[in-house]
């Protein structure tokens, strides 16, 4: 916890801003496919995750089947008339974190390489949260991860993402009355053949991976597709 709390940048410091103006993806049905998993709608901040961000954070996942790894969630915060949702486009990995057993840490190194990359590469995004693994342990947020994002992921629109690779399912956790709370989402993605496909086999994916965490059979079946 140590190399956390010494870290002068905060997150919400560098990259705070206001929802800007936009549509959700659902709203445009001739360019997006969007499909709900979870209890999606009646929430206070609606979440749309791009497939191929998620995949990309799978397989970081599952890269380091023993140990932590996490990174962060990339996007927009925005606004369609009253309601706000968080587009969710691309993640980064955590550079130089620190795996601590069933803990992960972010240093002070870590915190610089994301200003890096957030202005060479996503120079006109923001980053909307955090994910980090949960090896064989399930899916919840512990109370160093509340910690974590309360310091440093304390705006609404900032969202935490939890990813068990040994089940290989997850849960996005968002901040409702103070508290952080799952919550399902949206997934979204470009509007063509190959696409479908890619989607239809990520639900199948996913329904078949709720089922194993429910029976405590983790039989490996890959998400990097």
């Amino acid at each position: 916890m140590e190399q956390n709390a010494a870290v002068n940048i905060k997150i919400q410091d560098v990259y705070e801003a206001s929802p800007i103006e936009g549509m959700m993806p659902s709203s445009q049905p001739d360019e997006f496919i969007v499909v709900p998993w979870g209890e999606a709608a009646n929430k206070d901040i609606i979440i749309f995750v791009e497939m191929h961000a998620l995949i990309n954070i799978y397989r970081h996942a599952k890269s380091s089947p023993q140990k932590e790894v996490g990174g962060f969630l990339v996007g927009y915060p925005m606004r369609e008339q009253e309601t706000v949702f968080v587009l969710i486009t691309d993640a980064t990995h955590a550079q130089h974190a620190h795996s601590m057993g069933e803990a992960l840490s972010f240093t002070h190194q870590t915190w610089k390489m994301l200003d890096c990359q957030m202005s060479e590469r996503f120079s006109d995004k923001y980053v909307v949260g955090w994910y980090h693994t949960h090896p064989g342990l399930g899916l919840f947020m512990s109370h160093y991860d509340t910690f974590i994002h309360n310091n440093f992921f304390s705006l609404p629109w900032q969202l935490a993402l939890v990813v068990d690779p040994a089940t290989e399912n997850h849960m996005f956790f968002q901040k409702k009355n103070n508290r952080l709370a799952e919550s399902g989402y949206y997934f979204y993605t470009k509007k063509n053949q190959e696409n479908a496909a890619s989607l239809k086999k990520m639900i199948d994916r996913l329904t078949i991976a709720q089922k194993r965490e429910r029976s405590g059979r983790y039989k490996r079946y890959s998400m990097a597709v």
